[in-house]
């Protein structure tokens, strides 16, 4: 393995903040509500990972996506169809 340029160093450092910085936090009031967001999502396109649904204290639901693109642009695509059921979290 070689020494890498400083033009493939700062590639590398670039590639790996976009990478991280690709997620959205969902929370929905049921697991189905959170289900068919992820599906929509996913029918669109716009899903890489999905991680467990996980029940909170107060009965709702969460989960955090690893989705294609903006993250703004996902957003408003849930926002759009889902609205008041599932909410983002930032």
């Amino acid at each position: 393995m070689g020494v890498l340029t400083t033009e493939e160093l700062l590639r590398e450092v670039v590639r790996g903040h976009l990478r991280e910085g690709r997620y959205l936090t969902l929370q929905g009031q049921n697991k189905l509500d959170l289900d068919m967001a992820i599906r929509w999502v996913q029918r669109n396109g716009k899903l890489r990972r999905v991680g467990a649904i996980e029940r909170l204290p107060d009965d709702t639901y969460v989960t955090r996506v690893q989705v294609k693109g903006s993250t703004e642009g996902v957003a408003n695509l849930i926002k759009d169809r889902f609205g008041y059921f599932v909410r983002i979290v930032r």
